[in-house]
Formats: structure tokens, sequence, C-alpha cells
């Protein structure tokens, strides 16, 4: 009788109910956070924020030393990189393996193109299809590129371990979700302005 009964209130479950229990756990991770004093969030904010400027300035010293080292930028580096590990993609795989828009990865490789680096060839079996490989020149580039060809940043994401890359990928979500959230509701007070025709 009572495992008939839980098979039942497992049935009338909703079915949008797990979803539904898992979000509370954002919330009570920002009662969490408000606990903490304010003068306490704010220098461990100032903290987080100077971690982000030391990764923005350790990239830009990386791009400046591969572009020294070969006379090519480091974005180009990480194309050439990626069509030396799978030669032969088409722009919009290279997109991808980038996380670029597709327009992006175009125009990047029109530039690999026209500096030599990089070459395109049609399928024989059907010409629509282009696919890209690097030239003699754009491999000699590469061998004169310092390590890591992908990027500094990247090269240190790959090497995290896993349980830590996940976790880093949620608390980066949940703080890009909550910008988005503000300009959101900057975006929504700027329209009713313009329609409420508020003057200033």
């Amino acid at each position: 009788m009572l495992g008939d009964r839980v098979t039942k209130s497992r049935r009338a479950r909703p079915a949008g109910t797990a979803r539904k229990l898992a979000a509370p756990r954002m919330r009570a991770r920002e009662r969490v956070a408000l606990r903490m004093p304010p003068e306490a969030r704010y220098r461990a904010m100032l903290a987080v924020l100077m971690q982000f400027r030391q990764l923005i300035a350790s990239m830009h010293r990386h791009y400046r030393r591969v572009e020294r080292a070969c006379g090519v930028s480091g974005a180009y580096v990480w194309a050439m990189e990626q069509l030396a590990m799978s030669p032969g993609l088409k722009v919009g795989e290279l997109a991808r393996e980038l996380a670029v828009h597709q327009s992006t990865a175009s125009n990047m490789v029109e530039g690999l193109v026209q500096e030599g680096l990089v070459e395109r060839r049609r399928a024989s079996s059907d010409q629509r299809n282009v696919h890209l490989y690097l030239t003699a020149r754009g491999r000699a580039v590469m061998r004169k590129a310092p390590e890591p060809h992908r990027g500094a940043l990247q090269d240190a994401l790959m090497n995290l371990p896993p349980a830590r890359l996940r976790a880093l990928h949620a608390d980066l979500d949940w703080v890009i979700a909550r910008m988005a959230m503000r300009e959101r509701v900057d975006g929504d007070m700027v329209l009713a302005n313009l329609v409420g025709g508020r003057r200033r």
C-alpha cells in the first residue's frame, strides 16, 4: 500500500518539477553571499576584479610575444593551430573551433589567405565545398610561434581539472546572466522614457 502511494505521488509530479527544484539553489547562494558584511563583500569583489585584470593583461602579454616572435597576431596563430590539427576545415567549422561568428572567421581566413599563410581548396567531388589548409609559409610561421599556440588563457582553461572547469563555467554563466538582466532592465527604462516622452 505504501509503495502504491509513493508510486502515485511520483507519477503525479508535474514534468517541470525537477527544473523548478533546481532554481532555489542559486537564490540560496545569494542569501549566503548577502550574510557577508558589505565591506567584506566589497573587498572580495575587488579581489576577483583584480584577477580579471590580471587575466586580460596576461593575454595581452602573450599575444604581443607571439607577434614579436613570428610577425602574426595571436588570433591568426590560434586559427592556424586549428588548421594544423585538422587540415581541410571549412570556414563554418573553423568558426566553431574558435567559438566566433562565421563572419568573423571568414574575415580572419581572408586575411590569412592574403598573407599567404592559408590556401583554399575546392573539393573535387563538390566544387561548392571549400577547405582550408596551411601553406608552406604558414607552417614556417607556426614553427616560430611560441607556445601555447591556442593562447595563454585557452591553455590554462584546457588544463583545469574538469570539475573546476564546469564550476567556473557555471559561475561565469551566472555572472553573465546577472549582467544581462540589468541590461534588460536599463533598456526597458530607456524605452519607457522614450515612449512616455519623459523630459530631462
